[in-house]
């Protein structure tokens, strides 16, 4: 016993001084072990890792070479000059490799696709390419908005910048990273198309007030491009090469995988798994989802709405919400395959909620009802968009009971099942009526037509009565002003509250629990007619007390009356929404509902 009593906080003898270690610390370190084991998630995992693309090889100089050969030597390898400054830190290594693309360009254009002299060309382009815009972003030689601006002792270049097929603004793309290798574990996949071009994760660190529902953009948003540097005949001489100007183009990979080169179509270089990856390993601002689950509070700033890309008016909105002890960033696989997918990205938006899951879900629902209202708000100002009256939302664990307080209607059945007397003769202050009042009366957001329900505890689970669900509610900490607000409540109402309330701020965990009256209210609440739904079921593991199911949701607490379509997925619950099924068959919803957009947005057109 002796031996273990470091562990409850004394001192620990291998160090060289005494330290201890709180309870704390040991629940932090066993309950996500404990979880992961119960859901079925591995534990082993690959190290993250995100690099730059290297220095041109000896095989894109020995192609530079040879083209120099044919010419007599009339130029330099300028790709040594530029590499050697690159490795020195020179800024004159941006100029070096610009004049190298300007001499592979041409060639690119007059050779032919598909034989060996142009895949060694595309090579030797890409790789320069890549060099040529990590030197601009390192010696700050690329101005947002304008292009790259490269000043020597003899010299300035301006090289103006075009934005192909993008949603974002040329102002927004404010930092630049070239794609290398790079791994990320929200990723079992990384989506890459090998082709012209380099494939870039482009960053906007401030906002630029350009976009219809700006404040639904994240600070730090990132998202893929590719660059192209091309010539093309200038009007007038211009340093260089004479009678050519150098233009910058950024492409939206998403929605084009060719590119035209002196009429010949190209393969566009591509890697839509990118920026997925750098926000995951290289964001500063991302808050670990035990830690906020721990402490709500943590999340105040950044609970809410956002939007991946700006609002594309035609393009459906859906709405991705994560479950308990989680985050967006486990939508990552569904978001990335979906994604890759020959027509998502022309009829769909991704928009997504984050919230802190220590807090109840009932409070968290009416963060995403204040959101939503706010941006369609926001939205419909500026444009009369019928697919914002189409959103779909798709809901993981937890995330699907904020998902169904979004379309049903509460009536005084939430009400009912947390107080015995009516919220109007509560004794309490007026904004904490108000708080009240928005988290247990709503009704359906009209907007919102269709519902993917994943794993969802609509019955509750066993987990949550468990010694682990117990440890993991007991830890979290709600802020001063949520504890002294319940106790205001409990002290000046006595008897009106039920059990699961007067005992104690009710936490996300507690309200899992299958006898929880208020979680059965919510399974029971009609739903608004307009809207579809659809359940995504685990049956890949059994546990007890729930019997078959992923492993924390049984079958039975999953399924919902009422739901046109039922799939079941052989998988964990935390591996289920990451399954290829799972994005099938969302997919399937996805087409089904756009044909069902299409109809009711232009029946006239479609019968013609």
């Amino acid at each position: 016993m002796r031996n273990l009593a470091w562990l409850w906080g004394v001192e620990r003898p291998w160090l060289s001084g005494p330290r201890k270690i709180s309870r704390m610390d040991v629940y932090k370190s066993i309950l996500p072990f404990c979880l992961l084991l119960l859901s079925g998630c591995s534990l082993t995992e690959q190290k993250q890792f995100w690099y730059q693309p290297g220095l041109p090889g000896p095989q894109a100089r020995k192609t530079i070479d040879g083209l120099h050969d044919t010419d007599s030597g009339t130029r330099i390898n300028e790709l040594e000059l530029a590499a050697h400054s690159d490795c020195l830190g020179s800024p004159d290594a941006t100029l070096h490799y610009l004049r190298v693309l300007e001499d592979l360009w041409p060639r690119l254009e007059s050779s032919t696709t598909g034989d060996k002299t142009n895949g060694q060309l595309l090579n030797a382009y890409n790789r320069s390419l890549g060099r040529f815009l990590i030197c601009v972003q390192r010696h700050r030689q690329y101005v947002p908005g304008e292009g790259v601006v490269i000043s020597t002792d003899t010299e300035t270049r301006t090289i103006p910048i075009r934005l192909i097929g993008l949603p974002w603004t040329a102002a927004d793309i404010q930092n630049l990273y070239p794609v290398g290798a790079y791994h990320a574990k929200s990723l079992t996949r990384q989506i890459k198309r090998f082709g012209c071009g380099m494939p870039l994760v482009a960053q906007r660190t401030c906002p630029t007030n350009q976009h219809s529902g700006e404040q639904f953009l994240l600070p730090g948003s990132t998202f893929s491009l590719t660059a192209v540097l091309k010539t093309e005949v200038a009007e007038s001489e211009v340093a260089g090469t004479p009678g050519t100007q150098p233009i910058l183009e950024f492409h939206n990979p998403l929605n084009s995988t060719e590119l035209s080169v002196a009429g010949n179509l190209l393969p566009l270089a591509a890697d839509l798994s990118a920026p997925f990856a750098f926000q995951e390993i290289c964001s500063s601002q991302q808050v670990e989802p035990f830690d906020w689950f721990i402490h709500p509070e943590m999340g105040n700033d950044k609970d809410g709405l956002f939007f991946l890309e700006p609002y594309q008016p035609g393009k459906i909105p859906v709405v991705m919400i994560h479950g308990l002890m989680s985050s967006p960033r486990t939508w990552v696989d569904m978001a990335n395959e979906l994604r890759s997918i020959s027509g998502f990205s022309d009829r769909y938006q991704i928009w997504g909620f984050r919230y802190a899951t220590g807090e109840p879900f009932v409070a968290s629902a009416s963060i995403l009802r204040r959101d939503l209202n706010l941006a369609l708000s926001q939205l419909k100002e500026t444009s009369s968009d019928p697919a914002l009256d189409h959103i779909v939302l798709i809901g993981h664990s937890m995330g699907g009971l904020i998902a169904k307080a979004q379309i049903s209607y509460s009536s005084d059945r939430m009400w009912c099942a947390v107080a015995n007397r009516p919220l109007s003769r509560i004794t309490t202050d007026h904004a904490t009526r108000n708080s009240l009042g928005e988290n247990f009366y709503f009704s359906p957001q009209t907007s919102v037509r269709r519902v993917v329900f994943v794993a969802v505890p609509h019955g509750g689970s066993t987990l949550a009565t468990r010694l682990v669900g117990q440890l993991g509610s007991s830890l979290v900490k709600p802020d001063a002003t949520a504890v002294k607000r319940h106790r205001q409540l409990i002290e000046d109402n006595p008897g009106v509250f039920s059990a699961e309330v007067t005992h104690g701020n009710p936490t996300s965990i507690d309200l899992l629990k299958s006898s929880s009256p208020l979680l059965q209210a919510l399974r029971c609440l009609p739903v608004s007619s307009s809207v579809k739904m659809h359940s995504i079921v685990g049956n890949g593991r059994y546990s007890i007390g729930d019997g078959r199911g992923d492993g924390v949701v049984g079958i039975a607490s999953a399924r919902h009356s009422g739901v046109i379509s039922e799939c079941y997925v052989p998988a964990s619950h935390t591996e289920i929404h990451r399954r290829s099924e799972t994005v099938c068959e969302v997919w399937r919803i996805l087409s089904e509902h756009h044909q069902q957009f299409l109809t009711e947005s232009n029946p006239h057109q479609l019968r013609n």
